[in-house]
Order: C-alpha cells, then structure tokens, then sequence
C-alpha cells in the first residue's frame, strides 16, 4: 500500500495506555510514501554507520528471521509488484538486515521463553527513546517495565493476546509521541535543539506516529511486530481548533511520570500553550 505522508487523524482523546488493536489485511501491512526515499536513505546509514545499535539477534533465531524475509518477499511480491526488483538484495548479509532494507518497517521477533515472550531479533533504525541491544533477549514485561502505568494497565492483556495470537490474523495500532528535533533515530532532546516557544512550538516540534503491526509466522510460531514511523510538523498534524483542544486534552490528563518518560519535559508548557491559541476562546454556551 502506497500513502501519502500526511499526518493521520489520531484520535488523542482516547489516551495512550491502551492496546487499541484492530485487524488488518495483509495488503495493508506494508506501505510506502513521499518519505520512502529519504528514510530508506537514512536506513541504510544507520546500517553501515550504527549497525551494532539498529541490527541484533540471539542465537536461535535464525529460522524465524528467514522466514520474516520469505514473509515480506511474498508480500511485496503480492501487493507491491516492482519493490524487489528496486531492493537487490546482498545475499552475504543475516535474512533480517535483507528484509530491512526491502520496507520502512523496523522489524523485531519474539519468541515464547519462560517468563513470556522474549525479544530475539529485530532491525530497529528508528527507536523511540531506546536502544535494540538494551532490549535483546528479554522479556515484554521488562522490555515495557519502565512505561509508566504499562505493568497495571497492559502486562496482563498484552500477554494473553501474545499467547492467542492465530497465524493469518494480522492486527495494528497506532502510536503517537512528540518530539522537539526530527531525527528518526530519536535519542531525546539535541544539544542544537532550538528553543519551543508558544509562537514557534507547531513549526518547531513533530508528532511522531508509530504504526505497528504483530502477527505470528506460520512456520516457526514467532510473533513479528513491524513499526512504520512517520514524522509530521505539529501543526500539520493538528490542523483544526478540535484537533488542538483534544490533544491539549490528552497531554494534560497523561501522567507527569509518562511525560517525564517521553522527554516532554521541556516544551511540554510552550506546547500547551500554542495548542491553546490553536484551539480559540471556548464557545458560549447557548443562550
């Protein structure tokens, strides 16, 4: 599936401690966009430049990485005819680098272990806040321990649906955060970030949305969660005054601890604050 960049109409209001899972086809996995070029550009720096950051596996996992490459040859091969021949591949690299440099989606196996399912692969080149190799090998409760709120509200929910998940059911969610800098490869606020302010704040800061996919291989039973990051200027992502009302709503419900969390922090009042001009004098009530 092949989109246009625009930021998505996200819908703040419904918080983001959630699973929010809805099924999916599997032409709707994979998709494409005017931000294609630049992020598979910006894929394989990271490959040749941080690959010990973006690139980890566990022994053990070999099968079901070759069996995510047989996955999405298949899929491009079905939905998106012309990506493989545009994506040669280098057959000396591990199947999982392959299948990375064939789609935007990071990608990361999990596989059941005692004590739930563990991460035991993945290419991820554009983490939010964290490291791959910091997570390898360990379980989903650890893996979204420091999450604020996740133990309480998800743990339980998140590994019965891992438990359940059937091959051929493919479901997704959408995430959102903001970020004061535009990198993909996001390690919270730069040195040369510019300074928010409730003028600039919707040219200066980005939505980022996370679109994420899971469902379980066939063959060797593990489960693929794939991530398709999209960066959109604020204040194209929030182009109405109920748009900014509902996610200056959302903000200022969510924890401090998950602010603190999402290195919000620092614009987090100049951010309330354009949101607030966005979103106008509230209405009179009726007379």
């Amino acid at each position: 599936m092949t989109t246009r960049s625009v930021a998505p109409d996200i819908p703040f209001a419904r918080g983001t401690m959630r699973m929010g899972l809805s099924p999916i086809d599997a032409a709707e996995w994979i998709q494409f966009g005017e931000d294609t070029a630049a992020q598979m550009a910006e894929k394989a720096r990271l490959l040749a430049t941080r690959r010990d950051d973006v690139l980890a596996a566990l022994p053990g996992s070999e099968d079901a990485a070759a069996e995510v490459l047989e996955l999405l040859r298949a899929n491009l091969r079905l939905h998106h005819p012309g990506r493989l021949a545009d994506a040669p591949e280098d057959v000396a690299e591990p199947p999982l680098a392959r299948a990375a440099r064939l789609v935007q989606e990071d990608v990361c196996i999990l596989l059941p272990a005692e004590g739930g399912y563990r991460l035991v692969a993945g290419c991820v080149c554009f983490p939010s806040n964290w490291i791959l190799r910091e997570k390898l090998g360990h379980p989903l409760g650890e893996i979204h321990g420091p999450v604020p709120g996740y133990a309480p509200a998800l743990a339980a929910p998140v590994g019965r649906f891992f438990e359940r998940l059937a091959p051929g059911h493919i479901v997704a969610r959408l995430n959102w955060l903001v970020h004061d800098n535009a990198d993909l490869f996001q390690r919270g606020r730069t040195a040369d970030a510019p300074a928010v302010t409730a003028d600039n704040a919707g040219d200066v800061l980005r939505l980022r949305t996370e679109r994420q996919v899971l469902q379980r291989l066939p063959r060797t039973g593990a489960v693929i969660f794939s991530i398709r990051t999209r960066l959109h200027r604020l204040r194209d992502a929030v182009p109405s005054p109920a748009k900014a009302t509902e996610l200056a709503t959302a903000l200022s419900a969510m924890p401090r601890e998950l602010q603190a969390y999402r290195h919000m922090g620092p614009f987090l009042a100049p951010l309330l604050g354009w949101l607030d001009a966005m979103a106008g004098p509230p209405e009179a009530p009726p007379s």
